[in-house]
């Protein structure tokens, strides 16, 4: 795995403040908020700036502010360069890159982040296939906004600000974000949905929120018993947090060397009590489909009127995944027995490790699949609404589970904490809960029971649980409206196939979009990117 510490790079977070000219911002001739600055809105403000570059035959004044919730300016919490270097990008370093492909581009060189690292000459040479530390993407991250700035052309001013954003006001055309009035507002606001409330939510030794992970580093469970809800991502920063952030390290066989400071057991646990495949090196969509073909892609376009999943589009994904099982295996499984085993996790680790090529292919099925045919045909509605329900319901976190799970260094070292008697699989499915005498107890089907001093909720909220305020205010202040499909409504807004809510010039990118669009996640800058085309509009506005 590849981290900051190995190139000696800076891992101080960009500061709040003002960047480029001081005019103020009453007197530019175009006024711009960003609300949310992680990866995407930092996406948006080299947009702005490069803009601006190429505008100085005709300049035009720009002040942009860019606020976001949390101090993790240009890198969002998910690539914080404060994290500890366990926490893994769950995919190979070679699919990052900030630069887009628009036509505008800034003087200078456009660095992948596999270039960004060879050019410190301090490692061997890497090619794109290696683990890296989500601190490194954000180091990337910060060493290209240092660069921007420099380029920033004089006639653009910039302020950084840290202050969750909850409404948008609009007047007399102009858009206020904590009474400062905008022309345009960009919205990329990242995952930060909330669970309703729980049980156990006023108990001091349940943790409802386990980021910054740091929360979880500073609790007092060397020694003690831990119960993690949820099996999922998340589940796997906690453990490691538990183990190696208490010190434990693991040796390069992946053997697991406790440090003695680490919960004595860690109890996870789910409503499915299965674990996601991991991750596999590959970096490019080159699986070559088995039963799907071009002519399946074609009857899909060209059908009238909007597509069934269940009957038109998921028999043939299923017999996808059993024929690229088959080939890699020389045995066959059901989409059923793939998808859900009858199998302890202890028995679905042991699975993988015999099938790891066949397990590969079959997390590739999904993401190719998602990216070359199905997310086109999904989009704005593609699907009837009852069927969208049900796939957004019942069939996305199960592919998701296939194919966008841990990196595969990680799975080892959950084999090895497994196999160091530290993290034991004996609740992992649907356990009964209770809050009995300031501890938890849960209690499997078959009737064994254990107390847990600690429990963790180690789950990331979906759009189901709720809009976020700024959201909610704009349909309630009558700016925007609920999405749907048909008569299925869902968590997010109304927007056009721009990602502009009509009317306004306010533009959604990234997760504001989901159930509009799939996998348009937080690092991708050319997937279903509307921000590029809505600032050069801007732009050029007479």
């Amino acid at each position: 795995m590849i981290a900051p510490s190995q190139l000696s790079l800076s891992t101080n977070r960009i500061k709040e403040g003002e960047y480029g000219n001081t005019f103020m911002q009453g007197d530019a001739a175009l006024t711009i908020a960003i609300v949310g600055f992680g990866p995407k809105g930092f996406y948006a403000l080299e947009r702005i700036i490069t803009e601006a570059f190429y505008s100085n035959e005709n300049p035009k004044s720009v002040h942009v502010s860019c606020f976001n919730a949390n101090p993790c300016f240009a890198t969002g919490p998910n690539y914080d360069v404060e994290q500890p270097e366990y926490m893994m990008l769950n995919y190979p370093i070679g699919r990052v890159q900030f630069w887009s492909e628009d036509h505008l581009q800034l003087p200078g060189e456009k660095d992948s982040l596999v270039e960004f690292v060879n050019d410190h000459n301090i490692l061997p040479e890497i090619n794109g296939t290696e683990p890296c530390s989500r601190n490194l993407v954000g180091a990337y991250f910060i060493d290209i906004f240092n660069r921007l700035c420099k380029q920033m052309p004089n006639h653009i001013g910039m302020n950084l600000i840290q202050n969750e954003v909850k409404e948008i006001l609009v007047k007399n055309s102009k858009y206020f974000v904590h009474n400062q009035a905008f022309d345009a507002v960009i919205c990329t606001t990242g995952h930060a949905y909330i669970f309703s409330k729980t049980p156990f939510y006023t108990a001091e030794n349940y943790i409802p929120n386990c980021y910054p992970i740091s929360i979880i580093e500073s609790l007092p469970t060397d020694g003690k018993v831990v119960a993690v809800q949820g099996l999922g991502l998340t589940f796997i920063d906690v453990v490691l947090a538990l183990t190696e952030g208490s010190g434990g390290t693991f040796s390069t066989d992946f053997t697991y060397l406790p440090s003695g400071k680490e919960p004595k057991k860690i109890y996870p646990y789910s409503g499915s009590g299965q674990m996601m495949l991991p991750r596999g090196p590959k970096i490019k969509d080159n699986l070559e489909f088995i039963i799907i073909s071009e002519q399946h892609k074609k009857r899909w376009e060209t059908k009238k009127g909007k597509l069934d999943w269940d009957m038109d589009i998921f028999p043939i994904l299923k017999q996808e995944y059993e024929a690229q099982f088959q080939k890699y295996a020389d045995k066959y499984l059901s989409f059923e027995e793939i998808a859900f085993p009858s199998l302890s996790p202890e028995q679905q680790i042991e699975r993988f490790e015999k099938h790891v090529d066949a397990f590969r292919a079959v997390g590739e099925v999904w993401r190719v699949f998602l990216h070359q045919i199905f997310g086109d045909l999904y989009a704005f509605g593609g699907l009837t609404a009852e069927s969208q329900k049900k796939f957004d319901s019942q069939y996305l976190g199960l592919l998701n589970r296939l194919s966008f799970g841990m990196p595969e260094e990680n799975f080892w070292k959950i084999k090895a904490l497994w196999k160091a008697g530290i993290l034991d699989f004996s609740f992992s499915k649907s356990p009964k809960l209770e809050f009995i005498n300031s501890n938890f107890s849960l209690t499997n089907e078959d009737g064994m029971s254990v107390c847990a001093d600690f429990l963790i909720n180690a789950r990331i909220a979906k759009a189901a649980e709720g809009m976020l305020p700024v959201y909610e205010n704009l349909i309630q202040n009558d700016i925007a409206e609920k999405a749907h499909n048909g008569n299925y409504y869902f968590n997010t807004l109304q927007i056009d196939n721009e990602g502009k809510i009509p009317g306004t010039n306010i533009v959604l990118q990234g997760t504001p979009t989901e159930q509009h669009l799939l996998d348009n996640e937080s690092l991708s800058r050319e997937c279903y990117n509307f921000t590029s085309s809505f600032i050069h509009t801007l732009f050029h506005l007479e």
